[in-house]
């Protein structure tokens, strides 16, 4: 029985992850892009961090088409509301 019980807290632990995917930075840093682009996406406005991931996925081409120009303009929105990352690019 002792050999179960770390299998059991693996696997529970793994699957929760999925369910707190809500939030949009967490769900990038999962992978779970269609999900982070409308999260982050609808905060875009008033959260530098969500600008910046946007900016990135733009960039990289994650879940969406790659747009340099797209990216800088995400990039630089965040710049302008201080999020220092997004200052040193």
């Amino acid at each position: 029985m002792k050999s179960l019980v770390p299998w059991f807290c693996l696997i529970a632990t793994a699957s929760s992850q999925v369910i707190y995917a809500a939030d949009g930075v967490d769900a990038y840093r999962q992978g779970q892009y269609d999900l982070a682009a409308a999260s982050l996406y609808a905060t875009q406005e008033k959260d530098p961090v969500a600008s910046y991931y946007l900016g990135v996925m733009r960039l990289y081409g994650y879940g969406q088409l790659k747009n340099s120009t797209i990216a800088l303009r995400y990039f630089t929105q965040s710049a302008d509301k201080g999020y220092v990352p997004a200052q040193k690019l």
